[in-house]
């Protein structure tokens, strides 16, 4: 079995002839741990910002959904009588409908 015993030998010369100037990273893998060590470290850094942003975003949202609910409601109070068929219930702008929308 000639073959199996030069086959390392044979795999080194060629991993050899493609990293001639980086042989050394190819086989280091304290190297390669530390990088993906590192890169898992920045991956949940962003993770973290990002999560603090999308919770800066939905309060955001929230108030400016009050708000706008505030602003409707200043604007048509609610009638006496019938409320399923008043006009109150439907969207008075294009805001109230994209307030619906955020809500969804």
């Amino acid at each position: 079995m000639p073959v199996v015993d030069k086959l390392p030998a044979l795999l080194r010369q060629d991993l050899e002839s493609a990293f001639v100037d980086d042989l050394d990273n190819v086989f280091d893998i304290t190297n390669l741990r530390h990088s993906f060590s590192q890169q898992k470290l920045e991956t949940e850094m962003d993770l973290k910002r990002i999560k603090r942003l999308k919770e800066k975003f939905r309060l955001i949202n929230e108030q400016l959904a009050l708000h706008q609910l505030k602003a409707v409601s200043i604007e048509r109070p609610l009638p006496h009588g019938n409320l399923e068929n008043s006009p109150s219930h439907a969207p008075a702008s294009l805001n109230d409908r994209s307030f619906i929308i955020l809500h969804e």
